[in-house]
């Protein structure tokens, strides 16, 4: 027991750690892609929800932004430009000349022709494999594309399957207003006032540098969860884990998933050979 107060006293673990009926350390802790695992696949893809699903995300973060023609589609920047090569902005453009388009190439030859998915074949695609977090990024229409995005979870009955996130709060007000029982996500680099208690906020997603023991608690005393992004370094990883956050948004889940599978089997031996060893 000495080691165990020792441990959490100089932060290695959580307070919580054992915590009743967890058979191990990371049982809880949710695995989300960022843009649906950008490292290996070309991000905000149906390739990347694959990855998702086969290596074991309990959730994949995609970015969702409205054409010219109001189809919402997957992605991340305003431009098209990096992704495609195509300089253009999405909302300047209409979803037919998008779907002429690929963002494979660019990331990898192997992945030459991927094109750019709608927000309703990443749907389809996940619906019964993998939770959603759909980021809506800021935009000078938030409330058109918010319905849109909404109606689409509704017209395919993915309300318990699907998150709506945003930088920008008013887009979870307005979400709510929509469809209270819509989860939302507030995504914000770091977090101060009174934050916890934003009443239309569900979750916190907070850059990771800014997560402390004192804001996990504070967080959870509020009845809400928080999640911790973009973890892609191996100690970071396992200072998140210690710290036992919610859920942790990388763009490697794979590499996510052997930290948390190596931690979870030095804390089955420490507390083996602290409770159970031989006499």
């Amino acid at each position: 027991m000495i080691g165990i107060f020792f441990l959490i006293g100089s932060g290695l673990i959580s307070p919580n750690f054992l915590s009743i009926g967890r058979r191990n350390f990371s049982d809880d802790i949710q695995i989300i892609a960022h843009r649906g695992s950008a490292t290996y696949v070309p991000e905000n893809t149906l390739a990347a929800l694959d990855y998702s699903i086969q290596h074991g995300a309990d959730m994949a973060e995609i970015d969702v932004q409205m054409t010219k023609d109001k189809e919402v589609i997957l992605m991340h920047d305003s431009n098209l430009k990096r992704t495609s090569g195509y300089d253009q902005k999405v909302t300047e453009t209409t979803y037919q000349k998008i779907r002429q388009l690929e963002v494979g190439g660019r990331f990898d030859a192997a992945f030459f022709g991927e094109p750019i998915p709608t927000l309703e074949e990443a749907l389809k695609k996940a619906k019964g494999k993998l939770t959603l977090m759909i980021e809506i990024k800021v935009s000078d229409d938030t409330s058109e594309i918010t319905k849109k995005v909404i109606e689409l979870i509704e017209a395919h009955n993915m309300e318990d399957e699907c998150l709506i996130g945003s930088m920008d709060y008013r887009v979870l007000q307005v979400a709510k207003m929509i469809n209270p029982d819509i989860q939302t996500v507030y995504i914000t680099a770091l977090a101060y006032g009174d934050y916890q208690n934003l009443k239309d906020v569900d979750y916190y997603s907070i850059e990771a540098s800014f997560i402390s023991y004192a804001l996990i608690s504070q967080v959870h005393h509020s009845g809400k969860q928080i999640y911790a992004w973009t973890v892609n370094k191996e100690a970071t990883m396992q200072t998140m884990i210690a710290m036992q956050v919610d859920g942790i948004v990388t763009d490697n889940p794979t590499l996510l998933k052997k930290q948390m599978a190596h931690l979870n089997d030095h804390y089955i031996m420490f507390i083996n050979q602290l409770f159970f060893r031989p006499s």
